[in-house]
């Protein structure tokens, strides 16, 4: 800038470099925080900013990124699509009016067309070179498109990922598809294990906490070493209790050394001071390589050649660019014709009767879905094509690419109504058999037989083709608001690629056009040379000495002592036990009775901790040891039961015997709704289920529930478990695997004798009070006055 010449040859470059200074200067390290609903993320933010901010009801949050910083000032801004941005501050500042635009019951769709929420606190619990990104929830039931999608979306914007899972098994093949689609993207992870609150010693009293702890930790690393990451050293991992740090850091205290929140805390401070070296090199190899390029044109000049080249070295990027990005649109419109209410109801619907409405329906959501694959394909296959000209522009795609969410549909139902026919049934006695036989040799088909009205569950076919329309018409507009999200992201990136590539050209023309001494241009050269030698690029590598993959090495680990204990007090640990076990079975038999129950038993379970537990508390067997690879594999039959881990339909069938009743007891994490769902849903229990059978919901990890304060939310959303999965004739009972029996005995009671008041709930209390004063600790009087209050006008929950 020293000469008016060169300032003018150069003033693309400078101005290219101008904006990386402001960006750079002000950029972040960007975490993005993804998780299954109610894996406890909003919680470990909450925990992090110090107050409960965010929205940890059970159900997922809405599409909308929440972007935290730390600052001095307590501000949250909401910035709409169209630029209007509103400021809450002071006592607006609260999780109620957040709710207004992050959950999915009150912002629907994004219907407020919210672009951006950043939240700047005080409280900020990490490094303040932080920008931690709440992504929406990885709700498992039905939308694994839309999360695969959004995980294409969110990895390639952020610098570390923090995938909050539980210690259940549960969540093992959702940890395997994120791990997955993070190797696809070279981003280092920090795996949280969390609800280690909820982790209960064995029913039989053979593991303490911190056994089963360790065998969870085991089962990760199991998974982390199968998975496609080629290099595990981009993974740390470790076991957190997000609900107890936010306890204490929301009432102005530290969290406590037993959650492993500041082990947590650390691990992601050290990752953040790894990983800045890489992002600093992938600056040096765009600074290096924008300029090497310049070096070597000018070098051309110097020779005495006044054009660099016949031509300019991105020609054509930007057609190529424009010209995809509308192929992709063309593709995209093409699936929304096909999705179409018209299109559907010409092929599909008019066509509905009785006999094929099923058959029908399942093919109207294999469309759906099917559109959903080619949506999500699409935009994976352009997002590729964003990140190879970005690359070729030396533009880090930290730096381009805008992130939007995506939403969330549900699936129709068949509608019946019922009408009363009449039913053909023969008429007893030998008369009746005498007039049968010679009705049919006469042709009479009446004589003998009687005519009875009887009520009978009939297609409505008006009000389920109104339930398609319906549902076609949500799944068009979800996946339309899906598109336009992204389009409109997309478009942000082509401007910026666009005003890279005109800025190049213009420097390009520039230099042609601008006569200036030689010796000027070979004393800028031989400076520029001499600056990007000192840079320190690394073209093979990330420019990071990450270290291996560890897990949490907790100062807990070492407090723990073999203690012997007294016969006296052995005895009374086993009575303990055989008490809770007496109370549990006795609460299972009276649900059993009570819906004829068949004896013989299955019991299907996707967590094994959770599986040994049922199994001792409410059948008195314990699976010893060398069975329990077994149960996992293939399933197992002892005595009576039939019990699988990890279920699915090839394995039941085997196992069970098609002319045999079963009881079949469902163990489901109901704290995580949407996962339990989708686990279920695979089993298709309506298809492989007699009608004698009787279906048996099991809450498991139920001190999650009451720590959420999320007892009436279950209570409501497995109910619906009997009218989506399960046949209303199969309808057993919902119970309950939980250490204190109680909860279960009162949960039964009140399913066959509801109650219908408040002192008819206070007078159950205290009955059981009185008969179990020793199982009231704490607020167990709450929850099961939570429990078998009705939240439906008196009625039974199920």
């Amino acid at each position: 800038m020293s000469k008016e010449s060169t300032k003018n040859r150069y003033c693309e470059e400078l101005a290219w470099l101008n904006i990386r200074e402001k960006k750079w200067k002000s950029d972040k390290v960007r975490v993005g925080v993804i998780g299954v609903t109610s894996s406890g993320k909003s919680t470990l933010i909450n925990a992090i900013l110090g107050e409960e901010l965010l929205s940890t009801a059970v159900k997922p949050s809405s599409s909308q990124l929440v972007s935290c910083i730390k600052s001095k000032d307590r501000k949250g801004f909401i910035t709409f699509k169209s630029g209007e941005i509103v400021t809450l501050e002071g006592g607006y500042l609260t999780k109620d009016n957040l709710k207004k635009y992050t959950d999915e019951d009150e912002n629907a769709g994004n219907i407020k067309e919210v672009e951006d929420i950043l939240l700047t606190v005080p409280g900020f619990d990490i490094d303040e070179r932080i920008v931690l990104i709440d992504s929406a929830g990885l709700d498992a039931y039905k939308l694994e498109a839309h999360e695969k999608l959004s995980l294409e979306v969110l990895l390639p914007t952020i610098d570390i990922c923090v995938f909050v899972t539980t210690l259940k098994t549960n969540s093992d093949a959702k940890t395997n598809m994120v791990l997955n689609t993070v190797a696809r993207h070279n981003c280092p992870i920090i795996i949280v294990q969390n609800m280690l609150d909820s982790l209960e010693e064995s029913a039989d009293g053979t593991k303490t906490k911190h056994m089963i702890g360790n065998e969870h930790k085991k089962r990760l690393l199991r998974i982390i070493d199968k998975s496609d990451i080629k290099d595990k050293s981009l993974i740390k991992t470790i076991q957190i209790s997000a609900l107890n740090a936010m306890k204490n850091r929301g009432i102005g205290k530290h969290a406590p050394h037993s959650s492993h929140y500041n082990s947590f805390v650390k691990k992601l401070n050290s990752l953040v001071e790894e990983h800045i070296p890489h992002i600093e090199n992938q600056r040096s190899i765009s600074l290096y390589t924008k300029f090497i390029q310049l070096i070597s044109e000018e070098e051309i000049f110097l020779d005495g050649s006044l054009i660099v080249k016949d031509e300019f070295i991105y020609e054509g990027i930007d057609e190529k660019l424009s010209s995809s990005f509308k192929g992709i649109n063309e593709n995209l419109e093409f699936q929304m014709k096909k999705l179409s209410v018209e299109s559907v109801n010409k092929e599909y619907s008019k066509k509905i009767t009785d006999e094929n409405v099923n058959e029908l329906l399942g093919e109207i959501k294999k469309r759906v879905k099917s559109c959903e694959s080619n949506i999500l394909s699409y935009i994976i296959k352009y997002n590729k094509i964003l990140s190879e000209v970005a690359k070729s522009l030396n533009i880090p795609l930290r730096d381009l690419v805008k992130v939007n969410g995506f939403n969330e549909i549900s699936e129709p139902q068949v509608i019946t109504e019922i009408k009363m026919i009449q039913k053909k049934t023969e008429k007893a006695g030998a008369f009746s058999n005498f007039s049968r036989w010679i009705g049919d040799k006469i042709g009479n088909s009446n004589w003998g037989y009687k005519y009875e009205n009887v009520p009978r569950d009939v297609l409505d076919k008006t009000r389920t083709i109104n339930e398609i329309d319906v549902y076609v018409r949500r799944a068009h507009k979800t996946y339309m608001n899906t598109i336009s999200n992204w389009v409109y992201g997309a478009q942000k990136s082509i401007e910026q690629m666009n005003i890279e590539i005109e800025q190049q050209r213009n420097s390009y023309k520039l230099r042609q056009q601008k006569i200036v001494e030689t010796t000027e241009v070979s004393s800028v050269m031989k400076a520029l040379k001499i600056l990007i030698e000192e840079l320190v690029v690394d073209s093979k590598k990330d420019g990071t000495n990450y270290t291996l993959y560890e897990t949490d090495d907790t100062e807990e680990d070492k407090t723990l002592q073999n203690i012997e204990l007294s016969k006296y007090q052995k005895g009374v640990m086993e009575l303990s036990r055989i008490l809770m076990r007496k109370i549990h079975q006795s609460s299972l038999s009276k649900a059993e009775i009570n819906v004829n129950a068949p004896t013989k038993k299955m019991i299907l379970a996707w967590d094994m901790h959770c599986l040994l537990n049922f199994s001792w508390r409410f059948m008195g067997i314990k699976i010893s040891d060398e069975l329990m690879d077994k149960v996992e594999t293939q399933g197992v039959v002892i005595n009576n039961y039939i019990y699988i881990a990890d279920p699915s339909i090839k394995k039941i069938k085997k196992l069970r015997n098609e002319n045999e009743s079963l009881s079949i007891y469902i163990l489901v994490n109901a704290h995580q709704d949407g996962a339990a769902k989708k686990q279920i849903d695979k089993l298709k229990l309506s298809e492989n289920i007699s009608k004698e059978d009787r279906v048996f919901f099991v809450i498991q990890d139920f001190d999650s529930l009451i720590a959420a304060n999320g007892i009436s939310e279950m209570k409501y959303n497995l109910s619906e478990y009997y009218k989506e999965f399960v046949i209303e004739t199969n309808m057993g009972m919902l119970l309950i695997n939980d250490d204190n029996p109680l909860f279960n005995l009162a949960y039964v009671h009140n399913q066959i004798e509801p109650c219908q008041s408040l002192n008819e709930e206070q007078k159950v209390i205290q009955i059981l009070k009185e008969r179990f004063n020793y199982l009231f600790y704490d607020n167990v009087a709450e929850v099961i006055g939570d429990l078998i209050r009705s939240d439906y006008g008196g009625e039974k929950t199920i």
